[in-house]
């Protein structure tokens, strides 16, 4: 357990601030967190952030809410990964395959659907409570993300 906590520890230490980078690249949230350490390449702003939200979990004092929450709605970016996945190679049958899917389109749609489930089963089982919180982020999100959008588009004109 504590070898698999430090994977998905590092994994979001190193995955989750170049998200902000892309985010701030693409002028969909402050321009300050896309800079990078021009010596080591480093997000630091980004890492900052990034350490500011792992504080507010931490002082929320409710962590395995907070993580079943997060959870919960990675999950649904699962579901979502493995659907865009097979409409890309649609949508987009020009673009380079350099890695060929032995079962194409069985493994994809057989992950989305274990994904399904568990988003479905984590709704219908699990503590309201937690959810709730899951949906109430991801909503949040979409609303920033739209408003930024808005903004952003007003700012570029």
């Amino acid at each position: 357990m504590a070898v698999s906590s430090l994977g998905v520890c590092t994994v979001i230490l190193l995955g989750s601030p170049w998200v902000y980078v892309a985010m701030a690249r693409d002028g969909l949230f402050f321009r300050s967190i896309g800079a990078v350490v021009p010596r080591t390449g480093t997000p630091a702003n980004a890492l900052l952030l990034q350490g500011a939200v792992a504080l507010v979990y931490l002082l929320s004092g409710q962590a395995e809410i907070v993580t079943a929450a997060v959870v919960f709605g990675e999950w649904i970016f699962h579901t979502q990964c493995g659907i865009a996945l097979i409409r890309l190679r649609r949508l987009r049958p020009d673009l380079p395959r350099p890695f060929r899917s032995p079962w194409y389109p069985a493994a994809p749609v057989f992950y989305s659907a274990v994904a399904a489930i568990i988003v479905v089963a984590s709704v219908a089982l699990a503590d309201p409570r937690k959810t709730g919180i899951g949906l109430a982020v991801l909503g949040a999100g979409g609303v920033a993300y739209w408003v930024w959008k808005r903004v952003g588009k007003g700012a570029r004109a």
